[in-house]
C-alpha cells in the first residue's frame, strides 16, 4: 500500500483544467495525475487538484480583525495555484530547485494579472524570496507498507 499524509484540509479545488505559460524550459515533460509542466513550460492545474491559497502567515486571524475587509486571495487565486503547483514539484523531486527565483516570479506577474497593485505584488515578492525555501523542503513524503 503506498499513501501520503495530508497535514492540512485545501481551501480551493479546481474544477476544470488552469492552464499558464511559464517560459521554463525543461528537457521533458512532467505529468501527474493532478498537474503536468511541458517541455516548452505550459503548466496545467488539472481538475481535482486541491489548494490551500496564498501561505500568508496568521491569514485567518488577519481577516477575523479586520472584520472580513482584508481579503488575501482576492487577487491572488490563480497564482497562489500555479505557485503552489511549481513548489510541490520542486518539494517531489520533479523540478529542480533551481527553478524556485522563476516560480515566484511567476506568482508576482499573475498576482498583478489578477488586479493586485505592483507595490503589493513586489512586497510578496520579496517575502517569497527571503523566506519561500520553507515551502520547497521536500514536504511530499511516500509511504510504503
Amino acid at each position: 500500500m503506498k499513501y501520503q499524509l495530508i497535514k492540512k484540509k485545501y481551501r480551493f479545488r479546481l474544477y476544470e483544467d488552469e492552464t499558464y505559460q511559464t517560459g521554463i524550459i525543461l528537457s521533458e515533460d512532467i505529468d501527474t495525475p493532478y498537474f503536468a509542466l511541458s517541455k516548452d513550460g505550459l503548466l496545467t492545474g488539472k481538475k481535482g487538484y486541491a489548494w490551500d491559497g496564498s501561505s500568508i502567515p496568521f491569514k485567518r486571524t488577519l481577516r477575523i480583525l479586520s472584520l472580513g475587509i482584508w481579503k488575501p486571495d482576492k487577487y491572488s487565486k490563480i497564482a497562489s495555484l500555479f505557485h503552489d503547483v511549481l513548489y510541490q514539484m520542486m518539494g517531489m523531486g520533479l523540478l529542480s530547485r533551481s527553478y524556485r527565483f522563476r516560480c515566484d516570479y511567476v506568482y508576482k506577474v499573475l498576482c498583478i494579472k489578477g488586479g493586485m497593485k505592483k507595490r503589493d505584488a513586489n512586497r510578496r515578492l520579496w517575502f517569497l524570496l527571503n523566506f519561500g525555501k520553507i515551502g520547497v523542503q521536500g514536504k511530499e513524503k511516500v509511504y510504503e507498507v
